[in-house]
């Protein structure tokens, strides 16, 4: 299964960003993959009535921000007025 994680928003002509995390479910354990359905080693109990979507959405965020060089990242200003 695929979750999209959004990594930069829409801003003026830019699309913004996704990443996106693979993952399965097996025995109430999220386990994230790589594209080639490889284990990444990265894996999370459910705990009762949590989503397996939703906890291989978070981890895969948490994977992408400490890969993310994020002090070179684009800065976006609103417009400033005139006073």
């Amino acid at each position: 299964m695929t979750v999209p994680v959004q990594t930069a928003a829409p801003f003026g002509g830019s699309q913004g960003a996704i990443t996106v995390g693979y993952y399965s479910v097996q025995d109430d354990v999220v386990v994230m993959h790589d594209e080639a359905g490889i284990t990444t080693g990265k894996r999370q109990h459910l705990r009762a009535g949590e989503d397996p979507r939703g906890v291989a959405y978070r981890l895969t965020r948490e994977s992408w921000q400490a890969k993310a060089p994020d002090f070179n990242r684009r800065l976006n200003y609103q417009p400033l007025g005139v006073a």
